[in-house]
């Protein structure tokens, strides 16, 4: 006795109807969607002036940035939310002067 495996797939009724259209062979279903290139968070003019840290952060525009710090690279503690209008975004680090070193990263989210 043969036993096979299937691995269920929960569909909508829009994704069965579009996979359908997408192999019927007629004119009437058509899709075409733009591809939005998002741009990667990326640090930029990094300076060290009295004893703080500031940096410009760029990348796509309509996401929430998480800016975070750390002083061993394990835990991270936010420093900065923010979804910003436009892109480039300046940022200082007002307390870098607490910590003999730091860490930076950037996360974004839609």
């Amino acid at each position: 006795m043969k036993h096979a495996i299937h691995n269920a797939v929960t569909a909508t009724s829009n994704w069965i109807w579009a996979a359908y259209q997408n192999v019927a062979s007629n004119a009437t279903f058509a899709s075409v969607s733009p591809v939005s290139t998002v741009i990667l968070p990326a640090f930029s003019s990094v300076q060290f002036t009295n004893g703080k840290t500031s940096f410009t952060i760029a990348g796509s525009a309509g996401f929430t940035y998480s800016v975070q710090g750390s002083t061993n690279l394990l835990t991270w503690t936010s420093l900065l939310v923010t979804n910003p209008p436009a892109l480039p975004f300046s940022w200082t680090d007002t307390t870098a002067t607490n910590f003999s070193r730091r860490f930076y990263r950037v996360l974004f989210a839609p």
